[in-house]
């Protein structure tokens, strides 16, 4: 989405080798296949899996959080990009449900997952993890804007409060209550936190400058410690961790993992976002970012919002023929 976002809805991924999907196609195509697996078993939601026979219960019944909030991140930056209510309708009613099925009543506590064993059981898996909270925050406050409906902010800060409140230790870094030791090292759940609460610091109206303040210093103590941390050298900006002993899972052989990189980008991202940055002298070249010529498909690459008629009550049904053409496309 962001490239579409950057270089333009036409323009395509690479155009080495032939290659000619747009970065926009590639993000709706995304949204379409994630609502495939939407049913409304437990009212309504997407699955973590696609998989419905697995022997694997989370596999099989699912509905996760962290799948159910990236839904509505998706659809309302579709919805911001062109124009379509149809996206702005996924990102709303996917919104209310999330706040009715995967919210803990009066703690604003987000469980991991809703597992819709059958239409009356619906389990939730209790664990909590930050990741899910700066989705909602944001696009609480981006869904007020675009709305005018100021309960999608309320929730929204109520979402942030209780991230604040639990996901932030005594020192004031970033941190996984529900962890236990047990999380993959690097976890990656800080990325889009970093870019969450820069999202919520720019869509925040003016009413909420203490906020705003709270956001701006919450990441610049957490950057400090960021940056001793993932023990960056500050002159290449190289940020990986070597771990020693080499954890059993989750890092190369040598004990590292591009993660703690990844971390870092995603940070220093959010603070040019909330802090802003000199501009460039000069803009670089992207040579491998071209148009796709005026003989595409509009189908495929939507230069008309395959989303048009999309309704819930049949979203298993969507886009079937922009899938057809993809099938081709890709």
């Amino acid at each position: 989405m962001s490239g579409a976002d950057l270089f333009g809805q036409s323009a395509i991924i690479s155009s080495s080798a032939g290659a000619s999907t747009s970065w926009f196609y590639v993000a709706n195509f995304t949204l379409y296949e994630m609502l495939q697996d939407y049913d409304t078993i437990c009212g309504g939601g997407v699955y973590w899996s696609r998989d419905r026979t697995s022997t694997q219960t989370n596999l099989r019944v699912e509905k996760s959080a962290i799948t159910n909030a990236q839904i509505i991140w998706l659809a309302t930056r579709l919805y911001n990009f062109v124009g379509d209510t149809a996206y702005l309708n996924v990102a709303t009613s996917f919104w209310n449900w999330f706040v009715a099925n995967s919210t803990e009543a009066g703690t604003n506590r987000i469980y991991d997952g809703v597992y819709a064993l059958s239409a009356t059981d619906c389990e939730v898996d209790g664990n909590s993890f930050s990741y899910y909270y700066g989705i909602m925050a944001a696009y609480g406050a981006v869904l007020t804007n675009i709305t005018g409906d100021s309960t999608y902010l309320t929730t929204g800060l109520q979402y942030y409060d209780y991230w604040k409140t639990n996901f932030i230790n005594a020192s004031g870094h970033f941190y996984e209550p529900d962890c236990n030791n047990a999380c993959k090292d690097p976890t990656g759940f800080n990325f889009p936190v970093y870019e969450s609460l820069a999202t919520l610091y720019n869509a925040l109206p003016s009413t909420q400058s203490a906020t705003k303040s709270e956001i701006k210093s919450l990441m610049a103590t957490q950057g400090s410690y960021l940056v001793n941390y993932l023990t960056c050298d500050q002159t290449s900006w190289l940020c990986v961790r070597t771990l020693n002993p080499v954890p059993s899972m989750y890092t190369y052989a040598n004990g590292t993992n591009p993660r703690d990189q990844l971390e870092m980008l995603s940070f220093v991202n959010a603070m040019v976002s909330i802090n802003g940055a000199p501009v460039a002298s000069s803009t670089p070249t992207v040579s491998a970012v071209a148009t796709v010529s005026s003989t595409k498909s509009s189908g495929v690459d939507g230069a008309v919002s395959p989303l048009a008629s999309v309704t819930l009550a049949v979203v298993t049904g969507l886009l079937a023929a922009v899938a057809a053409a993809a099938c081709v496309a890709l």
